[in-house]
């Protein structure tokens, strides 16, 4: 997967660093990716401290004053680390989704606004936008209740949002026919009036 298929419309202040995982591609290979691009991601930041910790249901702890967020493929990890923002989500999917995802993964209004062309493409785009959007509202759990997919999408002015109550996450797509990936940033002010 070419580095630039990922960083391609990428938001400004976000660092991105992918590393592939090693055989045999397992859990823990996985996370120990994911791992080294956060380091490398905190060091190309600035950060003094490289390592991530781990809470007990497994997300990553960055660095006071960095938000971060890590995703993980048996073939690659991502990493992001931004300063200056409350929080940051990244979701990248290379596989199928099963049939049937879509009746739990959105609700009417998100399937008839965000997904009219019922393809599986557009799905994958969509589910990789919950996820990063759940990461990035990872501390909004009493409007989201621990679930990736009761955040909501929608759309204003063009742009998409994940929304977990009155608190919300400017998500950015990209990818191939290959995979879905996304990026999802949530700044203090993006409380909705």
């Amino acid at each position: 997967m070419p580095e630039s298929a990922l960083t391609d419309g990428r938001p400004a202040g976000i660092l991105l660093e992918v590393a592939r995982v090693d055989p045999p591609h397992g859990p823990a290979e996985q996370r120990r990716a994911g791992r080294t691009a956060a380091g490398t991601a905190l060091r190309r930041a600035g950060s003094a401290v490289l390592t991530v910790g781990r809470r007990s249901d497994g997300a990553p702890v960055f660095p006071d004053g960095f938000a971060g967020a890590i995703t993980h493929t048996p073939s690659f990890a991502v990493a992001v680390v931004a300063r200056g923002v409350t929080g940051i989500g990244v979701d990248l999917e290379t596989g199928h989704l099963g049939p049937g995802l879509d009746r739990y993964l959105l609700n009417d209004t998100e399937r008839a606004l965000l997904w009219p062309d019922r393809s599986r493409q557009t799905l994958r785009r969509l589910f990789v936008a919950k996820e990063a959007g759940f990461k990035a509202l990872s501390d909004c759990r009493p409007a989201h209740g621990g679930l990736f997919w009761r955040v909501r999408l929608s759309r204003s002015d063009g742009l998409l949002w994940a929304r977990a109550g009155a608190d919300r996450a400017l998500v950015t797509l990209g990818g191939t026919r290959a995979f879905a990936f996304a990026v999802a940033v949530r700044h203090s002010t993006t409380h909705q009036a």
